[in-house]
């Protein structure tokens, strides 16, 4: 079985510490970036789908 490391990106890596603390279904893109660090609510929502 072929597998490969992916790095991930430190927004990544903070979306996923937070969603192991909070219900992220809940909360809006804008209130997720905040408290990530993203600059938009966009690049939230892009980090999102690549997970």
């Amino acid at each position: 079985m072929n597998s490969y490391y992916v790095p991930q990106h430190i927004i990544q890596k903070k979306l996923l510490a937070l969603a192991n603390e909070m219900n992220l279904g809940v909360m809006s893109l804008r209130k997720i970036g905040a408290l990530v660090g993203a600059k938009s609510a966009q690049v939230v929502k892009h980090h999102l789908q690549q997970l």
